[in-house]
C-alpha cells in the first residue's frame, strides 16, 4: 500500500486510510453559488472513477483524523481538482474544524495512477482552540491505547463507574490515583509511564467526555 507523507517536517503520529473514514456534510460549506462555478458535480462524477486508487493509499498526519467531507470540486477542460477537508472530529459542523485536505488532481484521460495526490495540514497555531482540543484528545486516546497493546496485562479498561467495586485485585488502590482532564495529554502519559515502570496495575475509566481517572494498583 501506498504512503503519502504529510506536507510538514514533524513528526507524525498518525495515519490513515480515507476509506476509513466518517464522509460528513458542513453546515456551512460548500456555497451553491462555487457548486454551480466550478461544475461541482461533474467533477466529483470523474473523481468517483478514480476514487478506489484514492482509497488505497496510506496518508500521514500529525494529527488523528476521524472524518473528511468534500471541500472543493473543480472541472476545468483538462484537469479535475477535488479537495478532501479532513478533521478529528466524528460530527463537524463548520469548515473552520478543518485541520488539513487532502488535493487530488486528475487528468482527465488518465489512469488513476498518474493522479497527483498531497495534504496539506494546518500548523498547531492555525487551529482554532476547541479543534486544537478535539486534537489532545485524540493524542490522549491513541497513547493510552497504545501503552494497553504494549503491556495488555497492566491494564484493566473500565466501562461504567459501576465496574470500579468489582475489581478482583489483591490490594486497595494506591494513594497516587489521580483523575485527569483528557487534555492533559503530557501529564497523563508521565503518569502512566512511571507507574508502569514500577510495575504497578493501572485501571482505566472515563466518567465522561471531559475527564480520565487511572486507578493505581500495587
Amino acid at each position: 500500500m501506498k504512503k503519502i507523507h504529510c506536507s510538514k517536517e514533524s513528526n507524525q503520529l498518525f495515519d490513515f486510510c480515507l476509506i476509513d473514514l466518517i464522509k460528513v456534510e458542513l453546515e456551512d460549506w460548500p456555497d451553491n453559488k462555487i457548486k454551480v462555478f466550478s461544475r461541482w458535480n461533474s467533477a466529483l462524477k470523474e473523481f468517483d472513477r478514480h476514487k478506489e486508487y484514492v482509497n488505497e493509499l496510506t496518508f500521514e498526519t500529525p494529527y488523528p483524523i476521524i472524518s473528511y467531507s468534500i471541500g472543493a470540486a473543480a472541472l476545468t477542460d483538462n484537469l479535475i481538482r477535488v479537495r478532501l477537508f479532513l478533521f478529528p472530529y466524528e460530527s463537524p459542523r463548520f469548515q473552520i474544524q478543518s485541520v488539513g485536505q487532502i488535493i487530488c488532481e486528475i487528468n482527465h484521460d488518465s489512469e488513476s495512477s498518474d493522479m497527483k495526490v498531497w495534504t496539506d495540514f494546518l500548523e498547531i497555531n492555525e487551529i482554532e482552540e476547541n479543534t486544537k482540543k478535539q486534537i489532545l484528545i485524540g493524542m490522549t486516546l491513541r497513547f493510552i491505547d497504545k501503552f494497553v497493546q504494549d503491556y495488555p496485562k497492566k491494564f484493566i479498561l473500565l466501562n461504567d463507574e459501576n465496574e470500579i467495586s468489582k475489581l478482583d485485585l489483591s490490594a486497595e488502590p494506591d494513594k497516587s490515583s489521580q483523575m485527569f482532564h483528557i487534555t492533559n495529554t503530557a501529564s497523563i502519559l508521565r503518569f502512566i509511564d512511571f507507574n508502569i515502570k514500577n510495575n504497578k496495575t493501572l485501571a482505566i475509566y472515563f466518567p465522561d467526555n471531559e475527564n480520565v481517572i487511572i486507578m493505581v494498583f500495587k
